[in-house]
């Protein structure tokens, strides 16, 4: 019979809440562990990100061409479309905090391997291997976050352990990427290494344990998440339409990320050719929320391809990645407060949709460059989005009013 694992007992919500951190974020005790999160997600999206900037000078060293350089980032993102839900899923007895630890770990490693490279035939296993982390650690971390606070507070949660994604995007990649180009692209590497070994330190020292359940926690019940783990009793209820509303949520996710990536992934030439919502919103108006970051994406997105010039064409990109910089954490959301599955296998079904849209965006992107230009990038990413808008529209149950 499997063990569950219990944490240690949590202080009651008066005391969590107390403080002045506590007060600002209404997250309480959890904040320490959730920022160790938000810095485990930079450091994977710096993995997962990091050859973009690296495809010409990996092209140039190990003699293959830049088209065939780029499958370092579409096996990685191929790698964990088909494996999140399976590998969450085989791993979902398993407890949290140490499989946590060990996805970081395996990133170490795979980013070892690419440091050490003989070939680019290494460096394509080492991406490889961090492809299958990948398919682990997102699903983990987005449940792991949910768990350390009660359902009310999921939204918040999972915006602050999400904010390492952008950073990761604005900070991380570029930082390697310059080690890259000063030091060698190995530097990268071993930059990434050695990051991951101080967010393992501190996951150690200040990320709490959680208990490991194999039954869906829904958000209609009474939140066991506030109370002790070893009095917490597993929910095997669910309400109706669960299931509907994940397969929504997931939706709705692939649909944007697509729309996203289909212009995202070419923003450099789009630019040359012209010559963030709080968490607190995601867990208090759901709705209101998800049709406003999409809206805002498609507006801003439609920008960049109608207006002349440079400047303007940069400030609307601006605003359509800043629009887009809290679509995960809602998404992720959305997915764990249907309650049809686990946390975590909620998460690995949000995993798995963003990273076929971004692959398909690529693919999608490149079809429509090549036959209408990148004004036809942009309109074409515009009506992806709209249909995420009407899926997010259709669907009240996955995304609500009021929760």
């Amino acid at each position: 019979m499997t063990r569950i694992q219990h944490a240690r007992p949590r202080p009651s919500r008066t005391t969590d809440d107390s403080g002045p951190g506590a007060a600002a974020t209404g997250l309480g005790a959890a904040v320490p562990g959730l920022v160790v999160l938000a810095l485990a997600t930079f450091s994977a999206l710096t993995t997962e990100m990091v050859p973009v900037g690296l495809l010409p000078t990996l092209s140039r060293a190990f003699g293959v061409a830049t088209s065939v350089a780029g499958l370092l980032v579409s096996l990685y993102a191929g790698l964990v479309a088909v494996l999140s839900v399976p590998l969450t899923w085989a791993t979902r007895r398993l407890p949290r905090k140490p499989l946590l630890m060990a996805c970081l770990g395996s990133y170490a490693l795979s980013n070892a391997i690419c440091a050490a490279a003989p070939s680019f035939a290494a460096v394509a296993a080492g991406r490889a291997l961090a492809g299958v982390t990948h398919a682990v650690y997102f699903s983990v971390a987005i449940g792991y976050a949910t768990r350390l606070v009660p359902a009310r507070s999921s939204g918040r949660a999972l915006a602050l352990a999400s904010i390492g994604t952008p950073a990761g995007l604005i900070l991380g990649v570029p930082v390697a990427t310059a080690l890259g180009d000063a030091l060698g692209w190995r530097a990268a590497f071993v930059f990434l290494v050695a990051l991951i070994a101080g967010v393992l330190l501190a996951m150690g020292r200040w990320l709490p344990d959680v208990r490991t359940s194999t039954v869906p926690e829904s958000h209609t019940l009474p939140e066991s998440r506030a109370v002790p783990e070893s009095r917490a009793v597993p929910q095997t209820r669910r309400r109706p339409g669960a299931g509907r509303s994940l397969a929504a949520a997931a939706t709705a996710n692939a649909l944007t990320y697509l729309g996203h990536y289909t212009a995202y992934t070419y923003i450099s030439v789009i630019l040359l050719a012209a010559g963030a919502i709080g968490g607190r919103h995601l867990d208090r108006r759901p709705r209101a929320t998800a049709m406003t970051i999409v809206a805002a994406m498609a507006v801003a997105l439609a920008a960049t391809g109608a207006l002349p010039g440079m400047v303007p064409v940069v400030v609307a990109a601006g605003v359509w990645a800043g629009a887009f910089g809290p679509a995960a954490s809602m998404f992720q959301n959305a997915a764990v407060r249907a309650g049809a599955l686990t946390p975590e296998i909620a998460g690995a079904w949000i995993n798995s949709t963003a990273n076929i849209g971004i692959e398909g965006g690529a693919l999608v992107g490149g079809l429509v460059m090549d036959a209408a230009g990148t004004h036809g990038l942009t309109w074409a990413g515009c009506a992806i989005l709209v249909a995420a808008l009407v899926v997010i529209g259709a669907s009240r149950r996955a995304f609500p009013r009021r929760p």
